[in-house]
């Protein structure tokens, strides 16, 4: 509970892991004048996570003692310490990200029983309609209901909880974004460098390059890429496939080129942040086509470096990110005939493709930019503080 008007609002994030796409919102909340923030971590990391930036964390932070148990694609946190850190901590307000592990769950409850404010940060949207989902569903309605408020990344994700019976009024968007000074400017490539780059991967200029980025996984369809591009070659042969990323389905996809002799398709495997941003400079189509993911940062990352989009309907970003026919395209999911029309009608017009690369990176640089998201969650912060200051007074005033 807040008293002391002109003081710091202590605030505390429970995030599962260590993530860099997550780094540049928390130092930049950990900057601001009026908010004292500290972040606790579940893990450092999960599985399959290559990424290794702890030792350039600038905020307040602690990994918290504890384990996981892995379940798949879902990962289940316990870290009990969570509780006496809640107690002690003397925290204004406590958000959450999720609500699906022990470690947020406990922290929720126990905000609750001891009348610290919480928030709820949750990029949830409608899932695939199964026996698991619809129980997510479930659980998520009581939690998000108790909430004082929640944080979601866009519009898909806000429909989702006003259906689970959130009051739009509690409802805050922070546009998911990521560092788009690590891709906004191409030009800091130089032409030489590029061409440099080209030539390593056998890649000549006149061919349009299409790219995926991500983990070569089922769920995010790039089996469906490669068959639609070994379509398209029938077509037109001035066109080349890039993956980026690794994962259980990349020695498949490898056999499929050799046994069909698919030319020009490269896999690169896992890449550090600098050499994926040259990726994203030497290509000129973007391709996600997933069959579920709650936002995508890698159509962040792919519209700040100018690139047009082809995004699937089910990624929780095409809503806010993806304008149908002005910086890309909408495709069906896990529709091969949709995404060989929409790559098709792309690679048509070169000038068309260009001007929707210019026009991703309007869209990112007017709404999508990591000071819009630390505006939202500012915003979520001192309303939240403020409407519970208020409530005290009234509180105080009625003794």
């Amino acid at each position: 509970m807040v008293e002391n008007e002109g003081r710091k609002i202590r605030v505390a994030l429970i995030h599962n892991i260590i993530s860099p796409y997550r780094t540049p919102l928390f130092e930049g909340l950990s900057n601001l004048r009026d908010i004292e923030l500290k972040v606790f971590y579940c893990s450092s990391t999960h599985k399959n996570r290559e990424w290794s930036i702890v030792n350039r964390l600038s905020f307040d932070y602690e990994v918290l003692p504890g384990f996981k148990i892995d379940l798949g694609a879902f990962t289940y946190h316990i870290n009990t310490s969570i509780i006496k850190e809640v107690i002690n901590g003397k925290f204004d307000l406590i958000i959450v990200g999720g609500f699906s592990d022990f470690t947020t769950q406990a922290a929720f409850v126990l905000s609750k029983l001891i009348r610290i404010p919480i928030i709820i940060w949750s990029e949830g949207i409608q899932g695939s309609g199964s026996v698991g989902s619809r129980l997510s569903d479930r659980i998520g309605s009581f939690f998000v209901k108790s909430a004082d408020a929640l944080i979601v990344p866009g519009r898909r994700s806000c429909k989702y909880h006003i259906q689970l019976g959130v009051n739009p009024r509690n409802l805050f968007i922070a546009h998911d974004a990521v560092d788009n000074s690590l891709f906004f400017d191409r030009n800091k490539l130089l032409d030489s460098e590029i061409e440099a780059f080209k030539k390593h991967l056998s890649l000549p200029d006149y061919k349009i390059s299409i790219l995926f980025v991500g983990q070569l996984i089922n769920r995010k369809a790039p089996d469906l890429l490669l068959d639609v591009y070994s379509r398209l070659r029938l077509k037109n042969n001035n066109i080349a496939l890039i993956f980026v990323g690794d994962g259980p389905l990349r020695a498949k996809l490898k056999e499929i080129c050799d046994k069909n002799k698919i030319p020009d398709v490269i896999f690169t495997g896992w890449v550090d942040e600098r050499t994926k941003s040259i990726y994203y400079a030497i290509s000129d189509i973007f391709v996600f086509p997933t069959k579920y993911d709650v936002w995508g940062f890698v159509v962040n990352e792919a519209m700040a470096s100018g690139l047009p989009i082809i995004a699937s309907e089910t990624a929780g970003c095409t809503d806010d990110l993806v304008l149908d026919g002005v910086n890309g395209y909408v495709i069906k999911s896990n529709d091969a005939d949709s995404l060989f029309n929409a790559l098709d009608k792309m690679m048509s017009d070169r000038k068309r493709m260009v001007d929707m690369g210019k026009a991703s990176r309007n869209i990112i640089m007017e709404s999508f930019q990591i000071s819009n998201s630390i505006d939202g969650f500012l915003q979520a912060i001192k309303t939240i503080t403020l409407q519970e200051r208020l409530e005290s007074t009234d509180f105080n005033n009625e003794k």
